[in-house]
């Protein structure tokens, strides 16, 4: 997969199954390695750990190995921790 935007619309669509109305975005530009970012109300109260656990495991199952290589960190916030 050589489209970021094509690469955010699918975590999207993979975190919906997990999560309640997430907000991903991507980047940076040139995709060799990317960071994702999403916000999800689910993440409300809830550890770390635990975020990280919902958002890497659908990738694991949503994924190709080599796409799931490029993904260098996944932040994961409730939008009560995100500046407006």
């Amino acid at each position: 997969m050589v489209d970021l935007q094509r690469f955010k619309d699918n975590l999207r669509r993979s975190f919906e199954i997990s999560l309640v109305d997430p907000v991903v975005n991507a980047g940076p530009g040139d995709f060799s390695m990317v960071w994702v970012s999403v916000v999800s109300p689910t993440f409300e109260g809830m550890d770390e750990g635990d975020r990280q656990e919902i958002v890497w495991q659908r990738v694991l199952d949503d994924f190709e190995p080599a796409d799931q290589k490029r993904i260098e960190f996944i932040y994961t916030d409730a939008p009560s921790e995100v500046a407006p």
